[in-house]
């Protein structure tokens, strides 16, 4: 059975069809065009199915919980602006990526509404040590960082042991930044360091593509910080809705 069947096929609302008496697209087909489409980029089945899920609950923060509401209610906005979030927290497991894939989750969401249907917009999903790892591969052809929206998981916690990813992460981290940039084309990473501290870490040979200032902190015309401190890691087998994820 695909993604569509299992999904669509179970619902109670529409019967199973995927639409409703009006002819609008049911809500279990905007599900399953959204997760079938972010599955399809790269991003985990296990979040997505979080996030999809109404019992799903945001992290707590510590500061920027306004710039994520903007970003989930304004997403054309967002798209045209080029807008970006830098998500930290140095607690691992506290919803950082979920919260990424919640995101996506709605922007893919949004753009599968019949009047607003794109095939044309593409989802990219990599965790750093992939990114680093997919420069060496000459004949890969889904660069994913050049994608419509994408999403960086994990910046700093890459292995820097082997010269060439040391290399690597010096010389394509800001490529792929520029890139964006100069495409105007939304992106969210993900760290375990705050911006202090990945300035430090890259020898501030980010710091003016992620806009950190001097005083350690984030945001300029792109990007904006978000600091998420719950404390409860996703990681682990937690009850959601009858669910074990």
């Amino acid at each position: 059975m695909s993604l569509k069947e299992d999904i669509v096929g179970s619902c109670e609302i529409c019967s199973g069809s995927g639409y409703l008496l009006d002819g609008k697209a049911c809500q279990c087909l905007l599900k399953a065009r959204s997760i079938g489409r972010l599955k399809n980029a790269g991003f985990f089945m296990n979040s997505l199915d979080l996030v999809s899920n109404d019992k799903y609950t945001l992290p707590l923060f510590e500061y920027g919980e306004d710039f994520i509401e903007f970003f989930a209610n304004n997403i054309e906005m967002v798209e045209q602006r080029g807008l970006c979030l830098y998500i930290w927290s140095k607690e691992k497991g506290s919803g950082k990526t979920t919260l990424a894939h919640y995101l996506m989750y709605h922007v893919a969401k949004y753009y599968s509404e019949v009047s607003r249907y794109s095939t044309h917009r593409s989802y990219g999903f990599q965790h750093i040590e992939e990114f680093v790892e997919s420069f060496q591969d000459k004949n890969r052809t889904d660069v994913s960082w050049k994608t419509t929206w994408f999403v960086l998981d994990d910046l700093g916690n890459e292995d820097r042991s082997a010269k060439w990813k040391k290399e690597g992460i010096t010389a394509n981290l800001p490529r792929m930044l520029h890139f964006r940039r100069n495409y105007n084309l939304p992106t969210i990473i993900t760290s375990n360091y705050s911006p202090g501290d990945l300035s430090r870490l890259y020898e501030s040979e980010l710091d003016s593509l992620l806009e950190i200032k001097a005083d350690g902190s984030l945001g300029g015309s792109k990007f904006r910080e978000v600091k998420v401190c719950g404390v409860t890691d996703f990681r682990l087998e937690t009850e959601l809705g009858g669910w074990t994820v």
